[in-house]
């Protein structure tokens, strides 16, 4: 019996073997070119010729005999399948598009662009993917598909893992990471993820068996040995077993693998056993805080006492140079007694290294603190990071240099351990997983790096844009962009950027230490409702609009500029937190200055995290509270900043629980020096009185500009409980 189109359902399932299914019941063909046509057809939409069928299928036959053969074929079909499956006339075929539920169609659909795809995209095509596409079927037309489709999962996948290492969701990256080499088991970046995952979730012997596991594979498959970045990793890993049981740090764990500067690495580790005060100089993009992280992590065998990192990025006062420094060692406030003194009597004569990154704009203020330090604790080392020295006695000043840019010239070995070349390489991987290093390449990589000066940064931005173009359309850009290699390299990434994540990326400028996803929908997209689906109007047939919400597309945004490298991202207590590098913030912030936007969106980040403080204020006193004061302490850059806002604006916009709950934080964190607001801003001292930095229980005097604000900073009576 023909079966009924209008009532049944037709299912193809074109990866794996070939699965027909008609209403969940399997349709077997009698005739493999009959199943063979019908998968062709699938993965060929629109009309095809029916002459260049008959002789794909039936070539080694007479013309009539093909065509013939191609008739009986379709009859099979339509008497399987019913006549509305397939459309065309006596010159071509076509599938009905409305017949069939496809598998591979729809994965094209979900991964055609893999790097664009949100994530839920990525789970829902890989799943589709059971198998290589018709892995039973070895006909010539198959065979560029079925690679195509395996390089499109395996982007995907990778992708995947990727953004769960990000993420630090270490659990899933490692499933995946798993899953890609089942199939492909001499794939070294998916050993790369999993030996990073494993060691990052404690697992270190698990971690050093999969290297072991990754040059056996290798050796088997590819005749091969481990890269270079494969032994650094495994190297690390041994080390930090060896001597790091026990070691105190809170260094910054990069989610990119370090190349190259093994010479410079050397140098610097010497100039830390031989000062007690060492800073790395350079301009931005440099790579100076990279370094320092690999040095102070190499180096820490010579402190047992501790490594502590202190990032100044986010902060604009002086004055608050000691308490970064105070948090970081875990030093309470307490009572009138100097930070500087509380945290020398803490590290006392212990070995100790701190870690500076940031000092730049503030060289003044770190330079006292630094001095101080030294002076009360001879066990203490700094590692300071700053375009500029501290010009302290004693200090030495250590320029990081560039990558060496790779010379005309080379031959591909050589450029192949060129470590500007190997950087690009790296970094392309993540953006395009099929890119590799060859003769038709070499030359315009070699190229991108000498215009961009073997700056780190800059050759990163470069490399990001290797999932949608080639390495000879990014060096003709490149040399279209002008002369200052940073400012170009930046300047061509942002030009290459939709019109939307032109006008996101400059507005994150306006963040202070990070932001998560909700601060970015609100403040910078400009959505009321970031949850609520979009506002749209309905097409003439009265089909639905999607249920899109702007904080999904804000979200899409952010993670399109992450993989381009203009935007870093991290799995944070809350979700996803994201950071601007320093000097893309810079030309994020002239770029919004520009468009006339930067002092409404100012207003906006205050009003929001105002808001934030409001919210909390009914929680205040519950078992929910520490939590809340988490999130609050997070926030300590972007609630700066606030305050220096409303410090300066015209109107008050601070709502009274705000206050009430900055208080609150203040004091239940201990943090009395915060709580002094003439600490924000010496310019504000005669418009905006302040809490008494001597008493828990300051009061906010009435400025003279007309502001309102409420009368007190002090600890407020607990809100009333329902």
């Amino acid at each position: 019996m023909m079966p009924n189109h209008s009532t049944g359902a037709l299912r193809i399932q074109l990866f794996g073997p070939l699965r027909v299914e008609w209403d969940g019941q399997s349709v077997v063909f009698a005739r493999r070119k009959t199943a063979a046509l019908l998968a062709y057809l699938a993965l060929h939409p629109g009309e095809q010729p029916r002459e260049q069928i008959a002789a794909l299928f039936w070539g080694d036959t007479a013309d009539e005999d093909a065509r013939r053969s191609l008739r009986v074929a379709l009859a099979d079909l339509r008497k399987a399948l019913g006549d509305a499956t397939l459309l065309g006339d006596r010159d071509a075929l076509a599938l009905n598009p409305a017949a069939a539920e496809i598998d591979a169609q729809r994965f094209a659909r979900l991964l055609g662009k893999p790097h664009a795809a949100l994530t839920a995209d990525l789970l829902a095509g890989l799943a589709l993917y059971r198998g290589d596409l018709l892995e039973a079927l070895y006909d010539e037309w198959v065979l560029p598909l079925r690679e195509h489709f395996r390089a499109t999962w395996l982007a995907a996948l990778l992708l995947l893992i990727e953004r769960y290492r990000t993420a630090g969701d270490y659990a899933n990256a490692i499933q995946q990471a798993r899953r890609l080499l089942q199939r492909e088991p001499a794939h070294e970046t998916a050993h790369q993820h999993l030996i990073f995952c494993l060691a990052a979730s404690g697992e270190r012997d698990a971690s050093l068996a999969q290297v072991e596991a990754c040059r056996a594979a290798l050796r088997q498959h590819l005749d091969a040995d481990l890269s270079a970045e494969t032994l650094a990793l495994a190297a690390s890993i041994r080390k930090q077993g060896a001597e790091g049981a026990g070691r105190l740090t809170n260094l910054p764990r990069p989610l990119t693998s370090f190349i190259g500067r093994e010479a410079e690495l050397e140098q610097v580790e010497t100039l830390l056993a031989q000062t007690r005060l060492l800073t790395l100089t350079g301009p931005g993009g440099s790579g100076k805080t990279r370094l320092a992280i690999q040095a102070a992590d190499e180096a820490s065998h010579g402190y047992p006492d501790g490594v502590w990192w202190v990032d100044f990025a986010s902060l604009a006062e002086p004055e608050l140079v000691a308490g970064a420094i105070a948090r970081a060692l875990g030093v309470a406030e307490r009572g009138d007694e100097s930070l500087l003194t509380l945290t020398a009597s803490r590290i006392g004569g212990q070995r100790l290294l701190l870690a500076l990154d940031t000092c730049e704009h503030l060289l003044a203020a770190c330079a006292l603190v630094v001095e101080f330090l030294l002076a009360r604790c001879p066990g203490l080392a700094v590692l300071a990071v700053s375009r500029e020295p501290l010009d302290l006695p004693g200090e030495v000043a250590w320029e990081t240099p560039p990558f060496p840019a790779p010379a005309e010239g080379s031959d591909l070995r050589t450029l192949r351990q060129n470590d500007a070349m190997r950087l690009f390489v790296e970094r392309a991987r993540t953006a395009n997983a099929g890119f590799q290093l060859g003769a038709g390449n070499a030359a315009a990589v070699a190229g991108i790096c000498r215009r961009l000066e073997g700056i780190p940064l800059a050759i990163e931005l470069a490399a990001a844009q290797m999932d949608r173009r080639s390495s000879a359309e990014i060096e003709l850009g490149l040399s279209q962009a002008g002369d200052d290699a940073l400012r170009a390299a930046i300047q061509w990434s942002y030009d290459l950027l939709s019109p939307v994540q032109q006008i996101l990326f400059r507005r994150l400028a306006v963040f202070d230490g990070g932001w998560d996803l909700a601060a970015a929908s609100i403040v910078a997209a400009g959505y009321a409702e970031p949850q609520a689906p979009l506002a749209a109007v309905a097409g003439p047939h009265g089909v639905s609009p999607l249920p899109v919400s702007g904080e999904a597309v804000t979200r899409q945004v952010l993670e399109n500029l992450a993989r381009k490298g203009l935007v870093q991202a991290r799995r944070g207590e809350d979700g996803p937190r994201y950071s601007l590098l320093d000097a893309l913030a810079g030309f994020a912030r002239q770029a919004c200055q520009a468009a006339g936007e930067w002092e409404r969106l100012v207003a906006a980040q205050a009003g929001f995290y105002f808001d934030l403080l409001d919210s909390q204020w009914p929680a205040a006193y519950s078992p929910r509270e520490p939590a809340i004061l988490d999130r609050i302490e997070r926030e300590t850059a972007n609630l700066r900043r606030a305050w220096r806002w409303q410090i300066e604006a015209a109107e008050w916009q601070a709502p009274p629980q705000a206050i009430s709950y900055q208080s609150r934080f203040w004091q239940v964190r201990g943090h009395h020096c915060e709580a002094d607001l003439r600490r924000l801003s010496q310019s504000a001292q005669a418009d905006f009185a302040a809490v008494a930095a001597t008493s828990v229980a300051g009061h906010l005097r009435r400025p003279q500009r007309g502001h309102s604000p409420p009368a007190s900073f002090q600890d407020p009576a607990p809100p009333p409980r329902a």
